[in-house]
């Protein structure tokens, strides 16, 4: 081989990317989903606020439609007594007992 013949074949080598062991992504998706500590935290913490804000909503708007709740879940048992039955409850469990 001459020279310029091995200068060449040694400038087309150089040019190909080499991956190094760092390049590579990790095929596995448990290591592609690390994360630090502090991090976990702060998604916990996002995810928390996210939750107890969707409670709070829920609550203000069951609260808010009480009655037409109440009115549409005894809906049943009005139209079978064609509404001779009368529900009272002085409890919280007391329709259970």
């Amino acid at each position: 081989m001459t020279r310029a013949a091995n200068r060449r074949a040694q400038h087309s080598v150089s040019r190909r990317a080499v991956a190094s062991p760092h390049d590579i992504e990790p095929a596995d998706p448990v290591e592609q989903s690390r994360m630090p500590l502090i991090e976990h935290l702060k998604e916990l913490r996002i995810r928390l606020i996210r939750a107890l804000l969707a409670i709070g909503a829920g609550f203000a708007i069951a609260y808010l439609m009480a009655d037409q709740l109440f009115a549409a879940l005894t809906w049943p048992i009005r139209e079978v007594s064609h509404n001779k039955i009368l529900l009272i409850g002085t409890g919280v469990g007391e329709a259970f007992f």
